[in-house]
């Protein structure tokens, strides 16, 4: 139900990074983006909730992220978790980024930390483990992480896309792809 009709390479790359054999690991020429890969891959078909606990004992991607829903008014399992889906699989290999890991809930604030910094637009052609963000008029509403691209089209993992963590596919040129932000990996 999470799943575009015509993902056949997306879901290959996710199943080789299921598949617990290490030597299919190599979607990148980097450990850590792979890691990071595996990691978005590891929560496909999550409806918020954390999948396996990760080094958390919070229940959900929101409630992780603000440290307990106790207090915290506005905040609940149902609050859009795309951001902090992706913050929370960065969170999981933070060790492998030179610099700042990146940790937002907001998809706005998520795309200023890459504009200062690596910042791709929306023609450059992103990599594997490139944060995407969506949105119009340059307003962004959603994001997600590459896990393959190919001639025409770009294939993300997002949270929150119809409720669920599934795999889409893209045009390149979709105009709702405002950009690109490329994590600093240390390998």
């Amino acid at each position: 139900p999470y799943l575009d009709p015509d993902l056949s390479l997306a879901l290959d790359i996710a199943d080789r990074l299921q598949d617990g054999d290490s030597t299919n690991d190599a979607i990148t020429n980097s450990l850590a983006r792979n890691n990071f890969l595996k990691t978005l891959v590891s929560q496909m078909g999550s409806k918020g909730e954390i999948i396996g606990g990760g080094m958390s004992s919070y229940e959900y991607y929101t409630e992780w992220y603000i440290g307990g829903y106790e207090g915290k008014t506005g905040w609940s399992a149902r609050t859009p978790w795309c951001a902090s889906y992706i913050s929370w699989c960065i969170a999981q290999v933070n060790l492998s980024i030179a610099r700042n890991a990146p940790r937002y809930a907001n998809v706005d604030r998520f795309l200023d930390h890459f504009s200062a910094e690596s910042w791709l637009s929306p023609d450059s052609t992103p990599i594997p483990g490139d944060l995407v963000f969506f949105g119009s008029n340059n307003d962004p509403n959603h994001m997600g992480a590459v896990i393959a691209v190919d001639e025409e089209a770009v294939y993300t993992v997002e949270g929150n896309t119809a409720n669920v963590v599934g795999i889409r596919k893209y045009a390149l040129s979709d105009e709702t792809i405002l950009g690109y932000g490329r994590i600093e990996w240390k390998n």
